[in-house]
């Protein structure tokens, strides 16, 4: 009689790499260096305005339990701005959680605009994603990430989740902010209580530098109306936002976004 196979099983896993530099070409902001690896991609549209935008493809179709996503960004030289193709999805974690690492650094003078589409995260899933920014003095920096907690118009309810969301600012080589969120299981169980989701599903996160932040904040402000606040902290801009849904979420990002920066939105945000 065979005996029984007691080895665990072996999952397949998804790995994807990407290194962007932008740098001065001819005066105008233009590819430095790209490097992409396994399922990470990336696309380069071409703007009306002239600025340089990057595109994130994750050709594996979304995050699993174990897959591991690498971003790095450099900016040397005037505006770049990253997005990505499409909301990225983090499906059911059998085993362990998917892993996401984006580090972006924005020389002097150049600006780093990144804006990712928002992230889909269904029932039973497990994501810790860590971002880390270096800003160098008189760089700028605008980042807008948000995540949505199921899909409203497919009646879908996340009841257990395991969802680690930190991230660092450096602001002249000074530790400037560090953001840090944890949903888990049990604390989605009371998040429906003012102190944290109240009746929205969706939540972003703006951090933004430049020359004049109280203007910025001003401006800030008056796009977010009543879906968020705006605090200047450390030498940076910093927003919380709260929706109802995917589309307010999007609504929200996009007209804060555009007020700091004076651009339009990411080529993908518009389709």
């Amino acid at each position: 009689m065979k005996a029984a196979n007691t080895d665990p099983p072996i999952y397949q896993r998804s790995t994807g790499t990407i290194r962007l530099r932008f740098a001065d070409r001819g005066g105008l902001g233009g590819i430095g260096s790209v490097y992409q690896y396994g399922a990470g991609k990336v696309r380069f549209p071409r703007r009306p305005d002239g600025v340089a935008e990057a595109l994130v493809l994750n050709t594996s179709g979304g995050l699993a339990g174990g897959d591991r996503f690498d971003l790095a960004v450099n900016v040397d030289a005037h505006t770049a701005m990253v997005s990505t193709q499409a909301c990225e999805r983090v499906y059911r974690a059998l085993d362990a959680p998917a892993v996401v690492r984006q580090e972006a650094v924005a020389a002097s003078g150049a600006h780093l605009i990144h804006m990712p589409q928002p992230t889909l995260v269904f029932d039973g899933a497990a994501l810790h994603r860590t971002t880390r920014v270096a800003i160098a003095e008189g760089g700028r920096r605008s980042l807008g990430e948000a995540s949505v907690l199921g899909r409203a118009a497919m009646g879908e309810t996340v009841r257990t989740i395991d969802l680690g969301d930190r991230t660092e600012v450096r602001l002249g080589g000074r530790l400037a902010l560090v953001d840090a969120v944890r949903l888990q299981t049990d604390v989605l169980k009371v998040a429906a209580t003012p102190a944290i989701l109240g009746p929205n599903r969706a939540y972003g996160l703006i951090v933004h530098r430049d020359d004049d932040l109280e203007d910025a904040q001003a401006r800030l402000r008056a796009a977010l109306r009543d879906s968020g606040g705006a605090s200047i902290v450390n030498g940076l801009l910093v927003a919380r936002l709260l929706a109802p849904s995917h589309q307010a979420l999007q609504g929200v990002l996009v007209a804060a976004m555009t007020a700091l920066t004076g651009q339009a939105p990411p080529r993908a945000w518009q389709l």
